[in-house]
């Protein structure tokens, strides 16, 4: 959108936004461990906290707006098209809840799961140390392809 990155720095426990030119334009800190961030639609950042084992909501200001408490620690966190949040986690699931923290839908049993990608069919594609797999809502596989460990799904469309 405005080419700006949101970086997660998490050993000096804060996130940055900084612009193409290398200048911090917002900065939040104090965020315990700060894993993945996640801008959403409203200007409010979605902060993975490792060593909380849960979510920080901050607001445009970086002050604590909502904090989402026994959600297991996320290895990734994406917002779907409808608003909702997707989310992978240590304890090898996948999760989905509402914008506002509302618990939907989890498939377990992924060990190692490090990303989620919901396809169009309503499937997902997961990040695993093999390497990729699709599985139904289920947690069936509909397919699957060990290229070794991988971290980040990345789709072009």
């Amino acid at each position: 959108e405005n080419g700006n990155l949101l970086v997660s720095l998490g050993f000096r426990k804060k996130v940055v936004e900084v612009t193409p030119k290398g200048d911090v334009v917002w900065e939040a800190k104090g965020r315990e461990l700060a894993g993945q961030a996640l801008r959403l639609d409203d200007g409010h950042t979605l902060v993975a906290i490792y060593n909380l084992s849960g979510l920080v909501e901050l607001n445009a200001a970086g002050e604590v707006f909502r904090e989402w408490k026994g959600v297991p620690v996320p290895a990734s966190i994406r917002r779907l098209a409808s608003g909702s949040l997707l989310m992978t986690n240590y304890k090898g699931e996948v999760q989905q809840y509402t914008r506002d923290g509302r618990f939907i839908h989890a498939i377990k049993g992924l060990d190692g799961i490090r990303d989620a990608i919901l396809t169009e069919t309503g499937n997902y594609l997961v990040a695993l140390p093999s390497g990729v797999r699709e599985i139904d809502r289920d947690g069936k596989t509909i397919w699957q392809k060990d290229v070794g460990r991988v971290n980040r799904l990345l789709v072009e469309r």
